[in-house]
């Protein structure tokens, strides 16, 4: 089962509640991934159960079949089977695990035919059943030929039904009702798969349905992606574990045959699996494998009891095989189901949800020609061309190669036939289904939900829309800031987009007429797969720091909680002029090159300050500055795996001179944080984070362009800063820093039998150590207090728990810092913390 697959359903309402339920979709994605029927018009639909013959007990996953063919379907847990045929059929096969396989002629009464199997005689039960071989041995052989079986199919043409239901339910603790919301995708589809010598895939819809809460053209749900025992791990949001057929499944499971069994005179093992350690992820649950090839043909099975999701809990699978051939089974039933708690507020909002999904193949050939043709990749129009790209943007940057997965859908395929649903559907409608289908319909009818409307407006970020329009809108958001010179700052930013142009204009007052403002513009030159360009251009009168960090960025932020917060951590200045600058994004990096004209000015200080001030230096500044940075992972990467990158870092850089003074000064500073998987736990790994950061600037660099070790904030602070420095202490032309942070993980919560607390886990410990060495060249501010060398190496060490339960939110957790300055200028620092929100994921 792939966990992200090239195409995925686009599964989420726009209603009232659609804020909750993207979230709610971003992780169903995780379980189910896309593909594909075609259909004869000459159909009958065959109805019955299967039973015992001794016992007259109904047999649940019972597989009946046309005879040659492998059109055929399986029984549920009532021995009752629904199965379109070709009226053509003359035979049938019936079959089940430790029963006799019976051959019998189509009925003539279609509905509510009763078969019965014999039982083959065979069966035993217990631990001793096997004396020849180990529970141990079959699973040793079947890793063995997991591959070679694999390895037999290169072609395969399948014809599949695919089905997957979505309810949540949205309480608000002010209301008295639930906010009921049902989704429904069904497909027929046709799948054209080539596996050797390289993977390609052609899907072809022919025919889909969904509640009226989804359009059409966003029901691609073919959840054809079975679960991969050919692979050793499986990620699901960001908890990784050994699949039972794993290279590594003897070290991190215990197995034992349970029964023997017979199918078609071969023998079947009947296992059961379960993970040796308690403390790791993983599998439990039971498998039935074939003796000879090896090859399983049926297994149930969930993540063991102790294995935690967020908000994820009841996932449950199910798989059955078929023989197409004497040596080769592929799988043609799945079910998969789940359920879903999140708290977004705690005992304000909550969402539940219940997930299933269920493939039906219906036929299946392997190793048949398939023409190339089907895998020639469609030549996408501008629309879709944008929509590839973004979605290349949320999986990491990394273009999408669209030639090795096509999906097409027939010109019929939403004709919405009531008559073709109840001759071909394998899951029968039930009358609640149809109350489902029923219910969205008319909420679309009387115009709720509508999704065009909703999505016309690109402003849903803006606190207030004023108006909107087709392609266009215009809202309006607070601006509230401080600083020394101006006190608090009252204001509001103004944003009209009329795609691709987005125009900000924000205005501000603070006290003794002081005044800051900025009108800016900005959109998307170009945007294909794998590079997009923006562009942008304002002129300004604002607040900037002389401590502020020197990265390159073309946003403006209406409110500045930092500044609120700790007014005395930073010295401000006036700046005055106008700037242009661009934005590349190239796969997983980015670049951004911004020049500036301005005017810097000291203003006087309105709330004074207890230590002393660093001044900008003032003056006419024409500068130019740029910002490389990468790899970095797409946000649906970093939601759905736990994918860090091993490497990354940025470059900064400017080139600049004050025009009275003739003073020209550059600047050159880089980063790289190395991540180091130590130890690996099956959740976030123990990892050890090492980054080494290091600059170097002329001595006739101003004061504002100064590297400075900045001491991080107390809450919401930046992690890499120093918790522990005096404030303003070092800067200068020189700079190296480096830190390292080691993440034990939850572990050695589990492993000294501590509680868990949400999904079962427990807190995060890490330990910390920062150093920073700065050089000023130019001579300190204040010596001895502000901007001056350090004499030697300044150090810090301390620990951190993180994932500590916000009581707020299971969206939000804590992170807590705390730390003490180490080595021989430790008397210069004192006790720092540092109180960050991060989330499950």
């Amino acid at each position: 089962m792939n966990i992200v697959s090239s195409s995925l359903p686009h599964c989420c309402p726009t209603t009232t509640s659609a804020s909750f339920a993207s979230l709610l979709c971003s992780l169903v994605l995780v379980l189910f991934s896309v593909i594909p029927v075609s259909a004869s018009d000459d159909v009958v639909v065959l109805t019955g159960t299967i039973v015992d013959s001794a016992t007259k007990e109904p047999i649940a996953g019972a597989a009946i079949r046309a005879e040659g063919r492998t059109t055929g379907a399986y029984t549920n847990a009532r021995g009752a089977f629904r199965l379109p045929l070709a009226a053509s059929t003359k035979h049938l096969i019936v079959r089940s695990i430790g029963f006799r396989e019976k051959r019998i002629s189509m009925p003539k009464q279609t509905e509510n035919v009763r078969i019965a199997l014999a039982s083959a005689g065979v069966s035993l039960r217990g631990v001793n059943v096997v004396g020849d071989i180990t529970a141990e041995e079959v699973i040793r052989r079947a890793i063995e030929r997991r591959d070679q079986n694999a390895r037999r199919i290169r072609t395969i043409v399948s014809s599949l039904y695919s089905k997957i239901r979505i309810g949540f339910d949205v309480d608000v603790a002010a209301s008295s009702k639930q906010r009921r919301q049902d989704i429904i995708l069904e497909t027929f589809s046709t799948i054209s798969e080539q596996r050797q010598p390289d993977q390609r895939k052609h899907v072809r819809i022919d025919q889909r349905r969904q509640t009226a809460n989804i359009p059409a053209q966003q029901n691609l749900a073919v959840f054809d992606e079975f679960f991969d025992f050919t692979m050793d791990e499986i990620t699901i949001l960001k908890t990784t574990m050994v699949t039972p057929l794993g290279n590594e499944a003897l070290e991190q499971y215990e197995y034992a045959i349970v029964g023997r069994n017979v199918l078609d005179s071969q023998t079947v093992y009947e296992l059961s699996f379960a993970p040796r350690s308690r403390l790791f992820p993983g599998f439990e649950g039971r498998l039935s494998i074939v003796d000879g090839t090896y090859q399983i043909i049926a297994t149930k099975f969930a993540p063991s009891q102790e294995t935690s999701f967020p908000f994820l809990k009841n996932l449950a699978f199910e798989q059955r095989y078929d023989r197409v051939s004497d040596s080769v089974w592929v799988p043609t039933y799945q079910l998969t189901s789940a359920e879903m708690s999140i708290n977004l507020i705690d005992c304000v909002i909550s969402l539940e949800a219940k997930i299933a999904g269920q493939t039906n193949v219906s036929s299946v050939d392997i190793n048949v020609p398939i023409a190339d043709s089907l895998f020639v990749a469609k030549q996408l129009s501008r629309e879709d061309s944008i929509m590839v790209a973004d979605q290349a943007n949320e999986r990491g940057g990394t273009e999408i190669e669209t030639p090795r997965v096509r999906i097409d859908v027939a010109p019929t395929a939403d004709s919405l036939l009531p008559e073709y649903w109840s001759k071909y559907a394998f899951a029968e409608q039930t009358d609640e289904e149809a109350r489902v289908y029923a219910r969205q319909d008319s909420i679309k009818k009387e115009g709720g939900g509508d999704t065009d409307e909703q999505d016309s407006n690109p402003l849903s970020g803006s606190i207030v829309t004023l108006a909107s329009w087709s392609g266009g809108a215009i809202g309006i958001d607070p601006l509230i800031d401080y600083s020394s010179i101006t006190r608090t700052i009252y204001g509001a930013s103004i944003t009209t987009r009329w795609d691709p142009v987005r125009v900000v204009a924000a205005a501000g007052w603070g006290a003794s007429g002081t005044r800051v403002g900025r009108l800016s513009i900005g959109g998307t030159a170009l945007r294909t797969r794998s590079l997009s360009l923006d562009l942008s251009a304002s002129a300004f009168s604002s607040l900037t720091s002389v401590q502020s960090g020197k990265t390159t960025q073309l946003t403006f932020s209406t409110v500045d909680v930092v500044n609120l917060l700790y007014p005395s951590y930073q010295d401000f200045y006036r700046r005055d002029g106008f700037s242009v600058g661009a934005q590349a994004r190239w796969r997983r990096f980015s670049a951004t090159i911004e020049a500036s004209s301005s005017r810097h000015i000291n203003m006087p200080l309105l709330e004074p300050l207890e230590r002393p001030r660093v001044l900008a230096d003032p003056g006419d500044y024409r500068v130019v500055s740029f910002t490389v940075q990468g790899p970095r992972a797409g946000r649906l990467a970093s939601l759905l795996s736990d994918r860090i990158e091993p490497i990354s870092g940025s470059i900064h850089g400017i080139v600049g001179s004050e025009t009275t003074h003739d003073r020209s000064f550059w600047s050159l500073d880089a980063s790289v944080t190395a991540r180091l998987a130590t130890y690996r736990t099956g959740y976030s790994p123990m990892q050890l984070d090492l980054t080494l950061a290091a600059g170097l600037q002329s001595q006739t660099t101003p004061n504002q362009y100064r590297f400075v070790a900045l001491r991080a904030f107390p809450v919401f602070g930046v992690l890499t800063d120093m918790a522990t420095i005096p404030i303003n202490a070092f800067a200068g032309t020189q700079i190296v820093r480096v830190s390292a942070e080691h993440n034990f993980t939850d572990l050695w919560w589990r492993a000294i039998g501590l509680p868990g607390l949400l999904f079962g886990r427990g807190v995060d410990l890490i330990g910390v150590v920062n150093s920073v060495s700065t050089t000023n060249g130019a001579g300190a501010v204040v010596p001895g207090v502000a901007f001056e060398s350090t004499n030697g190496i300044y150090m810090e060490a301390g620990i951190a728990l993180a994932r500590v339960p916000s009581l707020l939110s299971e969206l939000l957790f804590f992170r807590i810092d705390a730390r003490w300055p180490v080595g021989p200028m430790a008397t210069k620092g004192s006790f720092g913390w540092i109180l960050t929100l991060t989330t499950p994921f």
